[in-house]
């Protein structure tokens, strides 16, 4: 079970840094759409499941923010020094 987790949240930090080079927008927008389309099939799912989906959807797009403040971060600071 850990070994799973592990793999886990290693795709999950592939997924956010690679949407940290979307725009903000877009990710929010990707976040906001497959929480909704998933809701659809709630029934079909069950509840601890959507909720898992739904939580993860939400922890990657909080880990693009992160991420993406941190890149304009360091670049501004690399920017600064010249």
């Amino acid at each position: 079970m850990l070994h799973l987790e592990g793999a886990h949240y290693a795709l999950h930090d592939i997924v956010a840094l690679m949407l940290a080079k979307t725009p903000a927008d877009d990710v929010e927008t990707m976040a906001v759409t497959l929480a909704d389309q998933v809701s659809v099939h709630a029934d079909r799912i069950g509840e601890i499941r959507l909720a898992g989906y739904t939580e993860e959807i939400k922890s990657v797009a909080d880990e693009v923010r992160h991420s993406q403040s941190v890149a304009r971060g360091l670049f501004h600071r690399l920017t600064r020094s010249r």
